[in-house]
């Protein structure tokens, strides 16, 4: 069950939303609001393929525009890290602006994954890290209860982009955005929602992508992590 917001997000996300596969289509997943219409289809591609791992498109369906990519380094050394592309909006005079998404954590157990990002109207950069949790904010989500949140790592930021009050980390770390799997079987998809500060759009578009993202990816990475474990075992 979600956890119900006074803030509308501004941003082209709504506060809460599932990822999930429609039918027999494995290649494909999509972004919907609790029981609303598809806002954007995500395709999916393997490291054959030479294009991006993942596709975030700027519609419900696989012919629009892509919105964002990430594509995992291709490196002996790979630790699962990815670059994010956040393209500009048809019509917009922006450019696109890329990203890292880096894991951090030994072979064992969950890793962390964290990014940086401007965020706010002044570009103020700040970095947020991806957490495993099982507590109550992910609890929120239903599903299995067991998922992550993202933590943001900066606790000097300006009133502007600051607010009290809001789920914190054992550490003291405000909570903006937590995802978790839908039920034990994670190819079905995620529940994900934004809290406290990323909830009100004071963190910006660029932000709010970002975070999209790096949860596609920390799911997708997952999903790739137990066919290979399955394929190596057969």
């Amino acid at each position: 069950m979600f956890e119900k917001q006074q803030n509308k997000m501004a941003s082209q996300f709504p506060p809460h939303f599932r990822i999930h596969r429609e039918g027999w289509r494995r290649k494909h997943c999509y972004l919907s609001p609790s029981n609303g219409p598809i806002l954007y289809a995500v395709s999916l591609h393997s490291g054959w393929s030479g294009k991006p791992h993942l596709v975030l498109h700027n519609g419900p369906n696989e012919n629009c525009p892509p919105l964002a990519t990430s594509k995992i380094k291709t490196s002996v050394f790979n630790n699962g890290d990815a670059i994010v592309t956040l393209l500009p909006s048809p019509g917009s005079t922006g450019s696109a602006v890329q990203e890292q998404v880096e894991y951090h954590g030994s072979s064992f157990g969950h890793k962390t994954m964290f990014f940086s990002v401007e965020v706010g109207a002044t570009g103020r950069r700040e970095t947020f890290e991806w957490r495993h949790s099982s507590g109550a904010e992910v609890g929120a989500l239903g599903g299995c209860g067991d998922g992550y949140k993202l933590v943001r790592l900066a606790t000097d930021a300006p009133g502007a982009l600051r607010q009290r009050g809001g789920a914190t980390s054992s550490d003291g770390k405000e909570i903006v955005a937590v995802w978790a799997a839908q039920s034990r079987r994670l190819s079905t998809g995620f529940n994900f929602q934004f809290l406290g500060t990323g909830s009100s759009g004071v963190l910006g578009e660029k932000w709010a992508a970002m975070a999209v993202m790096s949860a596609l990816r920390g799911w997708d990475r997952i999903l790739r992590q137990r066919a290979q474990t399955a394929a190596a075992a057969s």
